[in-house]
């Protein structure tokens, strides 16, 4: 089992739904009992796309019109500077002596 466990992928059109390109979600913890984190990206066929990181505390929600160039060329910023900032936590945190 992976870090990220996929819990769906579905793409296309889902019954009594809006249509989505893209539709996925899983859980960034799946072993743990105590912790519902999870990721869930979307794109709407209209344009919208959305990530949201979740945990039992809050969540953080990207959202950008990708329909268009600028917005597309946002969304990919914003996604890429939080791994890379992510990236350098994880780093920091397997280094790091407490």
């Amino acid at each position: 089992m992976s870090t990220l466990e996929d819990i769906s992928n579905n793409t296309g059109i889902k019954e009594n739904s809006i249509k989505m390109s893209y539709n996925k979600k899983s859980f960034i913890a799946p072993d743990s009992i105590d912790s519902m984190s999870a990721i869930h990206c979307k794109i709407y066929e209209d344009g919208k796309a959305i990530a949201r990181l979740s945990d039992c505390h809050g969540s953080i929600r990207w959202h950008n019109q990708i329909n268009n160039p600028e917005g597309k060329k946002e969304m990919i910023e914003k996604l890429g500077n939080a791994i890379t900032e992510l990236q350098n936590f994880k780093t920091h945190l397997e280094n790091v002596n407490l």
